[in-house]
């Protein structure tokens, strides 16, 4: 186990040093100032002493230079990729952290699409809505089905659980159409049987996916189309 940890390093460092020199990448000493600037202002009061930790020790800079060093290899390897067709998808229950709408808003300005899932009828779709710069949003047929579902049967029942119901598809519509106007694509998913195909495409979706409409790929066939279509903007996927 260890042995094939070790190994993985060695050779993550041979090919990154690889690249690096190909692409003459290197640490400049004001970088290295930077970095060490930026380390010793982690300890407060302790500025010196880590200043003459560095200087008795030269060899204890490579922990400053090695992150740096690797933080640039990879900027430029994510410079020369085309991200334009990648497309992420995004549970909202991964959105509760701050760190992660950071994070997921880096990758969205390096060109990857976002998708949000799994999007339920709820102030947090909204809230995460207009914080994430979407691509478009994900919604399963099952939850469509449950709301229409509701819809109908609102007939037989009181004011209170009408409003409720009412609510409910209402919200849907309002998010689909809110959507639309923002230009963010329409995904339903989950689609197995022709009554579902129905329902989705009542809403009028951009997209449509599921074993009704296309059954799973395996790897290779998936390759293979992916080499041959420049873009996938395919109805159903």
């Amino acid at each position: 186990r260890y042995q094939e940890i070790a190994l993985r390093r060695v050779k993550l460092a041979v090919l990154m040093q690889q690249i690096a020199k190909n692409e003459k990448i290197s640490v400049s000493e004001k970088e290295l100032s930077d970095g060490m600037l930026n380390y010793a202002s982690q300890f407060p009061g302790q500025e010196k002493q880590i200043f003459d930790y560095f200087k008795q020790n030269p060899s204890s800079i490579e922990t400053i230079r090695g992150p740096i060093f690797e933080a640039k290899i990879i900027d430029n390897i994510f410079s020369k990729v085309k991200l334009k067709n990648i497309s992420i998808d995004v549970k909202e229950s991964f959105l509760e952290s701050p760190k992660a709408i950071n994070t997921l808003v880096e990758l969205k300005t390096m060109g990857i699409n976002l998708i949000l899932d799994r999007t339920i009828a709820h102030k947090s779709t909204i809230d995460n809505f207009v914080r994430l710069p979407v691509s478009a949003l994900k919604i399963n047929i099952q939850f469509l089905k449950q709301a229409q579902q509701v819809h109908n049967d609102s007939q037989d029942q009181n004011d209170d659980e009408v409003t409720q119901a009412q609510h409910q598809h209402l919200f849907i519509t309002h998010l689909i159409t809110l959507c639309r106007s923002c230009d963010v694509a329409i995904i339903i998913d989950g689609i197995e049987t022709e009554q579902d195909s129905d329902l989705a495409w009542q809403f009028k979706p951009t997209a449509a996916q599921g074993y009704y409409l296309c059954t799973p790929l395996d790897s290779c066939q998936e390759c293979d189309n992916w080499r041959q279509v420049p873009h996938h903007d395919q109805k159903a996927s």
